[in-house]
């Protein structure tokens, strides 16, 4: 008979438990914190106004926190001596963003209620804010542009499939358009490496005799200038590996953004190199 009431009281513990266990919703601090929801909705506006693609970031972010155990904020921990945070974690990591936004909806609502309101729960009102203000935006403008205009996926994605789309599919689809891609980076490399030595080649024949007082200056710029190539040129290669290391699953978006890179500090290179030789040229053309 005590097993048995025993195990009537636990069942009848346990009911009253999960009754007492309210799921968020609209208006669920209406009487611990009645201006949460204004507040969230004040910071969420504010940071869009302030930067449009948080909206969509607040959105993954809900995402990621909930994706792995529930929607507990657990994405918002930093690395300790005894427990490894996820904000470092692999899927984590250069993917999501305005932590900076979740702490300044968290820092208006300690300033109304403090200790009140979960940083679980912040996270999912930010994310429905998002939702809600961003619709708003949109219908107004009769466009959903949760992709910034600027972002470098706009850029490709007219020639590139995305890697989340290639879920599933044949590794063929995707494989040529890499290989094709890194034939035209490598070949872009070698014509870099090839003009820089040649930028070089004739940035040395500038260097007249550095034992005459008027060349003092102009072989110190030189020597100055080939260092920080032969530098930013060691530093660009070192920074390609890394990227290519930690993001071996955006092969397609790496190989666009480095292309570009890769043709940003060639411009940028001959523009230094032609200002120097601008510099210079009155000088050699009048120098015996």
């Amino acid at each position: 008979m005590l097993p048995l009431l025993a195990a009537l009281l636990l069942l009848v513990s346990m009911g009253l438990i999960s009754a007492s266990i309210v799921p968020l919703r609209p208006g669920f601090y209406d009487e611990t914190c009645p201006e949460a929801e204004f507040v969230v909705k004040d910071a969420m506006r504010r940071n869009m106004i302030r930067e449009p693609r948080s909206a969509a970031s607040v959105m993954r972010f809900q995402f990621h926190d909930c994706l792995v155990n529930g929607c507990d904020a657990s994405v918002l921990l930093d690395d300790t001596p005894n427990m490894l945070g996820e904000k470092l974690a692999l899927s984590n990591i250069d993917s999501l963003r305005s932590y900076e936004v979740i702490d300044e909806v968290k820092e208006d609502l300690e300033t109304v209620c403090p200790g009140t309101v979960s940083c679980a729960d912040i996270i999912i009102m930010a994310s429905r804010t998002a939702v809600v203000l961003h619709s708003a935006a949109a219908n107004k403008q009769r466009v959903c542009p949760l992709t910034y205009p600027s972002s470098p996926y706009v850029l490709y994605l007219s020639e590139l499939s995305s890697p989340d789309l290639l879920d599933g599919l044949p590794g063929e689809i995707f494989k040529d358009q890499i290989k094709a891609i890194h034939q035209a980076i490598d070949a872009k490399e070698d014509n870099f490496e090839k003009l820089q030595k040649a930028k070089l080649e004739k940035a040395k024949e500038l260097n007249a005799d550095p034992s005459t007082e008027e060349n003092v200056d102009r072989v110190k710029d030189i020597s100055r200038f080939i260092k920080i190539q032969d530098k930013e040129m060691e530093e660009f290669k070192a920074e390609r590996k890394k990227l290519i290391r930690r993001h071996e699953d955006e092969k397609g978006a790496l190989m666009k953004i480095y292309w570009e890179e890769l043709l940003g500090l060639e411009k940028e290179f001959e523009n230094e190199l032609t200002l120097l030789i601008d510099k210079y040229t009155p000088q050699i053309r009048n120098h015996p």
